[in-house]
C-alpha cells in the first residue's frame, strides 16, 4: 500500500521498470548481482537466504563476518551461531 500516487510511481520506476543503459554501481559479490542504489542492495541483503539477518532488527549483512562484528559491538548478549 502506498501513501500517494507519487510514491507508487516512484516505486514502479525504481523497482519494476528495467531501464536501458542504467548503470549499476552497487554489487553483491556473494550473489554476483548488481543494483542501482545502496538501498536496493540493502534490501537484497535482507531478503536473501544467503545473507545473515539480525534477528532483532531485521537488518541484512553482506557476510557472516560483518554480521558478527556488528552483533558483537551492539548486542553482546546475543548468542552467535555459526
Amino acid at each position: 500500500m502506498f501513501r500517494s500516487p507519487h510514491t507508487l510511481g516512484r516505486h514502479v520506476d525504481t523497482k519494476h521498470i528495467a531501464r536501458e543503459n542504467e548503470e549499476r554501481f552497487y554489487t553483491c559479490h556473494t550473489c554476483n548481482r548488481s543494483f542501482a542504489s545502496q538501498s536496493s542492495l540493502d534490501e537484497h541483503y535482507r531478503g536473501s537466504n544467503v545473507h545473515p539477518v539480525c534477528p532483532r532488527c531485521g537488518k541484512g549483512f553482506k557476510d557472516q563476518w560483518s554480521f558478527n562484528e556488528v552483533v558483537h559491538f551492539y548486542i553482546p548478549s546475543l548468542t552467535i551461531y555459526h
